[in-house]
C-alpha cells in the first residue's frame, strides 16, 4: 500500500499533463485521436477512476495541516472534502476541457458518477461507516456539479467562442 499512493498520484498527473498537452497541440481532422466520442468517454472514465487516490492523498495532507491549526472534528466534512473535491474537479476539468467541450453535461456527469462511485468503493474498502461513505459521495456529486457548472460557463464556453 505504501507505493500505491505515490504511484497513483504520479499516474494521475502524468495522464492529465499528457492528455492536456495533446489536446492543446492536436490538429482537428481525421487523424485526431480524441475526436471519437468513445475515446473521450474512455479517457474521462479513466481520469475519474484515477482521481480517487490523489484526492485521498491531498485530503490527508490538508487534514494534517488543518489539525495543527485548530480543532476540526465538528466540521470535518466541510473543511476537508469540500475544498479538496473542488480543486481536484476544477483541475482536471480545466486541463481536459477539450474532452468536455463537445458534450459538457454528459461528460461532466460521467466523470462525477465514476469519481463518486470509485471513491465510495475505496472508502468502503477502508471500512468507513456507510453514512460517511454516503456523505463523501454526496459531497463529490454536489461540489463537483457546482464546479463543473462554473467551469462549463466560464471556461469551456469562452474557449469555444474564442
Amino acid at each position: 500500500m505504501g507505493i500505491v499512493l505515490p504511484v497513483s498520484f504520479v499516474v494521475f498527473f502524468t495522464t492529465l499533463i499528457a492528455v492536456g498537452i495533446y489536446g492543446a497541440t492536436r490538429r482537428e481532422g481525421r487523424g485526431d485521436v480524441l475526436r471519437a466520442p468513445a475515446v473521450q468517454l474512455t479517457l474521462i472514465v479513466l481520469v475519474g477512476l484515477a482521481s480517487v487516490l490523489p484526492t485521498e492523498i491531498v485530503s490527508i495532507m490538508w487534514l494534517t495541516s488543518l489539525q495543527r491549526s485548530f480543532e476540526i472534528t465538528a466540521n470535518l466534512f466541510v473543511l476537508v472534502p469540500l475544498p479538496i473535491v473542488a480543486v481536484m474537479v476544477a483541475l482536471q476539468a480545466v486541463v481536459l476541457s477539450h474532452l468536455y467541450r463537445p458534450r459538457p453535461l454528459l461528460h461532466g456527469a460521467v466523470y462525477l458518477v465514476v469519481f463518486a462511485g470509485a471513491y465510495s468503493a475505496w472508502l468502503t474498502r477502508l471500512f468507513n461507516p456507510p453514512e460517511d461513505v454516503a456523505r463523501y459521495a454526496l459531497i463529490i456529486l454536489v461540489m463537483g456539479g457546482i464546479v463543473m457548472t462554473l467551469v462549463a460557463r466560464f471556461v469551456w464556453r469562452r474557449r469555444a467562442s474564442a
